[in-house]
Order: C-alpha cells, then structure tokens, then sequence
C-alpha cells in the first residue's frame, strides 16, 4: 500500500508541474496575441492579468483564510487548480480534488490556445 502510495506521488508530481506550465504557456501566447507596437503593451496587459490571478490563487494565503469574495474568485485563476494539484503531489492536503484540478487546467489550457489561435488568425487576415 505504501508502495503505491509513492508511486502515485510520483506520478503526480512528474505530471502536475508540466500540466501548470502548458497552462501558463498557453496563457502567455494569448497574452501575446493583440498586435502592439512596443512589448512593453503587452507586457502591461500580461502584468494586469496575471499579478491578479497571483494573489487570489491561494498560493500566499489559503483559500480557506482569504475574504469571501476572494474565496469566490480563487476558482477563475488556474494557478489555483496547479497549485492544490502540487500541493497534493507532495503529500499536502490539496484545497480542490486532483481530479478536478487535472480537468480545469486541460480546460483552461484548451480554451486559452483556441481563443490565442483565433486570436492569431484575426489580426493577421487584418494585416496587423
């Protein structure tokens, strides 16, 4: 029993870190999808949206101790889901089941790269 146990520990961290940063990395490519002339545009924008998705994840503060309308809001960040899902990879009590957190950041990561590909498609049939 043990032995699975680990096992599964395992499994969950060789998984739960590369499924955040596909997440993220889909983030970031429809962060860069509106044409701008300067990257410090789009870095403005990155900074607007994720600091935050930073704050109302429960990576600084549990979800459990933060105010109401934050406990609300933790559930639209997928840091959330990534962090509950590393938190349970390393034997932690994670706040969302891993079930659920694998699901929302396959959701996440799909619908961010579908929208940044119609994103890409927009602007460049514009010529921008």
């Amino acid at each position: 029993m043990i032995v699975i146990q680990r096992i599964n520990h395992k499994l969950r961290e060789r998984v739960s870190i590369p499924a955040g940063a596909l997440t993220f990395a889909s983030l970031g490519v429809l962060l860069s999808s509106p044409p701008a002339a300067s990257p410090s545009n789009i870095m403005l924008l990155s900074n607007l949206v994720r600091l935050p998705l930073l704050f109302v994840s429960g990576i600084f503060v549990p979800i459990e101790q933060m105010p109401a309308w934050a406990g609300w809001v933790a559930p639209l960040s997928p840091l959330s889901y990534a962090g509950s899902l590393i938190r349970a990879a390393y034997g932690a009590v994670p706040y969302f089941p891993v079930w659920l957190c694998f699901l929302m950041l396959f959701l996440f990561t799909t619908v961010m790269f579908v929208a940044s590909c119609r994103f890409h498609r927009m602007y460049r049939a514009k010529g921008l």
